[in-house]
């Protein structure tokens, strides 16, 4: 047997289903961890991912309104520039993100690198800028070269996470959302240029106007900003509740021990480079950062990378995450068909799942 066979057991039983029977010519589907996650490899050794992406675009689509994450293991993908092509063949649209929280590379287009963050520390469940007035309603993920050791990418059901969360927690965010304040600091962290892109404060005020951001520029050269997001998505296609949101990344118990004392030192306390608190500028209690980070690790997979690996994934209904790692792991990104907050707020809809 074909060595790119022999890495799972084949299930036959799973094989993609629908309206075209080729499928079958072009993917075989093998076991994968969790409900939500379907891994494909190539049925022939010249099946080319592009291919694949070209010819049922619309039936990857709908299994991943199904499922929420797809992993195409095996397949020969051409670098950078192919991989970028893939979400062209999806029939999407790139898009570029600002309000930045840690350095990316460019490496093509609209293809670059997923977080330099050190790999030493590990990365909290979180669904891409959703923190911001607008979001990517799909990310694809391209493994050029695997991390010696950890750095795998965690994957979370947001479906899940909400169906999971006590009640009362749900009725706290639900309608009102939560506030994220973010503090720039010049010498620690990335800076308001670099995380907006820009390098004067007028065209920051019209970002955070267009964007609902409110600006505090401090006299130590800090800039703060406060926003409300909400926490809960409908689904555009499903119809789903999704735990949609930056709550638990984006707390402060969540930076590192060494930042932390940093910053309550040099900051006196009030200046931490990044919080979440509930809408009404209150603070979250330990507690509820600790029941939502039981919920997504209670509804988790994680991605091994293996060289070559896509992985496209449901921006709304899946959050990720990174496992600390060691030595190089070049993980190429792509965030495709921007999507508003205002095409998804349904105050009433929040208050039952849809039938």
């Amino acid at each position: 047997m074909h060595e790119w066979k022999k890495r799972f057991s084949l299930d036959r039983s799973a094989q993609p289903s629908g309206h075209m029977s080729d499928w079958r010519d072009s993917l075989v589907q093998v076991p994968a961890e969790g409900p939500f996650l379907s891994v494909f490899m190539p049925a022939r050794p010249d099946v080319r991912l592009a291919e694949v992406f070209r010819r049922y675009a619309a039936w990857i689509e709908a299994r991943l309104d199904e499922r929420g994450a797809l992993l195409f293991r095996g397949f020969e993908v051409g670098g950078a520039r192919e991989f970028e092509l893939l979400g062209q063949w999806l029939g999407c649209t790139p898009t570029i993100s600002r309000e930045e929280t840690s350095p990316r590379t460019r490496i093509s287009g609209s293809v670059f690198t997923a977080t330099e963050y050190p790999g030493a520390y590990p990365i909290a469940f979180h669904n891409e800028n959703s923190y911001q007035r607008a979001m990517p309603a799909k990310l694809l993920f391209y493994c050029s070269q695997p991390s010696q050791t950890g750095g795998a990418t965690w994957l979370a059901d947001c479906r899940a996470v909400w169906k999971m969360l006590p009640e009362g927690i749900r009725s706290s965010f639900a309608l009102g959302g939560y506030q994220l304040v973010r503090s720039y600091h010049p010498y620690f962290g990335m800076s308001w240029q670099q995380a907006f892109g820009v390098n004067d404060r007028a065209a920051v005020e019209a970002i955070a106007a267009c964007d609902e951001i409110h600006l505090e520029w401090k006299d130590n050269g800090v800039l703060t900003t406060t926003q409300v997001r909400p926490c809960v998505a409908v689904h555009p296609r499903t119809g789903a509740l999704c735990w949609t949101n930056h709550v638990f990344f984006f707390h402060h118990s969540n930076l590192p021990l060494h930042a932390r004392e940093a910053l309550a030192v040099e900051a006196r306390g009030d200046q931490l480079i990044n919080d979440t608190r509930y809408a009404n500028g209150e603070a979250i209690e330990l507690d509820i950062l600790m029941a939502i980070g039981q919920a997504y690790d209670a509804n988790t997979v994680s991605i091994e990378w293996q060289p070559g690996d896509v992985l496209l994934i449901d921006n709304l209904s899946i959050a990720h995450g990174r496992a600390p790692y060691a030595g190089a792991r070049i993980i190429y990104f792509s965030q495709l068909d921007q999507i508003e907050w205002a095409q998804l707020r349904t105050p009433s809809c929040v208050q039952e799942e849809p039938s």
